[in-house]
């Protein structure tokens, strides 16, 4: 207990973006992270989100900020982490193994790439790169669901991997 309590002036926080697409009727998020410290993409989602908040708050990381990217038209049988995984996940690791991002990082001796840059270089052109390859897509009117996908800002509890080991209820 004392532990958390000098943790609460002490502990420092690790910045970070993520892309979230947000169910339209459920409460669940569905989320996209590239570490900044080294380039790992995770996936992976959230339910039971804080609605009266409406902010992300998960494994330690507490959205700061957002600003919303885009829609994306999914049908009934996919689903926004399929969305991620499948398709943002593929556009991210592209962009990734062909820019000297980490590397420049490396050179410069700083532990991680800027949030800014990563947002800018990797994780905006990802997503809308995705996102608009699916609407060229022919989709009948009444068989679809709108999922808003935005960029939001964390912070999270330590550098690394924000779902980084299994968490247990013990």
């Amino acid at each position: 207990m004392f532990s958390r309590f000098l943790n609460l002036f002490s502990s420092s926080v690790a910045p970070s973006a993520v892309l979230l697409v947000r169910m339209p009727d459920g409460d669940m998020d569905a989320i996209l992270h590239v570490v900044p410290e080294d380039g790992t993409i995770e996936t992976f989602s959230v339910t039971g989100r804080d609605s009266a908040a409406n902010k992300l708050r998960c494994h330690g990381a507490v959205e700061e900020s957002r600003e919303e990217i885009g829609t994306v038209i999914l049908r009934p049988d996919e689903w926004a982490l399929g969305f991620l995984d499948r398709d943002v996940r593929a556009r991210a690791k592209k962009i990734l193994d062909s820019s000297s991002i980490f590397t420049a990082a490396k050179q410069e001796q700083t532990s991680s790439v800027s949030v800014p840059q990563l947002v800018e270089e990797v994780l905006k052109p990802a997503a809308l790169d995705a996102i608009h390859a699916l609407e060229e897509r022919t989709l009948p009117a009444n068989a679809t669901k709108a999922y808003h996908a935005y960029i939001v800002y964390v912070n999270r509890s330590k550098p690394g991997a924000i779902v980084s080991e299994p968490r247990s209820i013990m």
